[in-house]
């Protein structure tokens, strides 16, 4: 998967609401190759300040919650 592809999935994954699911999920023997990255991310999303958004524009706030989620990937690979 491209830096790309998972920067625009994880908005919709919710990290954060779905960190117990997302944690046992990866105790799955299918998911192990990808566990530390998956917690990795998991850890950079809840970590990250989403709160600097309430004071950008609304046109703008897409943009810079994709920068948010470039950097929470750029950290976690």
């Amino acid at each position: 998967m491209s830096n790309e592809s998972l920067i625009d999935l994880l908005p919709k994954l919710n990290m954060e609401r779905n960190q117990s699911l997302i944690s046992d999920l990866c105790s799955l023997p299918h998911l192990s190759d990808s566990k530390d990255l998956i917690l990795r991310l998991l850890a950079k999303t809840i970590e990250a300040d989403f709160s600097v958004l309430k004071n950008i524009p609304t046109e703008k706030i897409y943009e810079e919650k994709h920068k948010i989620y470039k950097q929470i990937v750029n950290q976690s690979l």
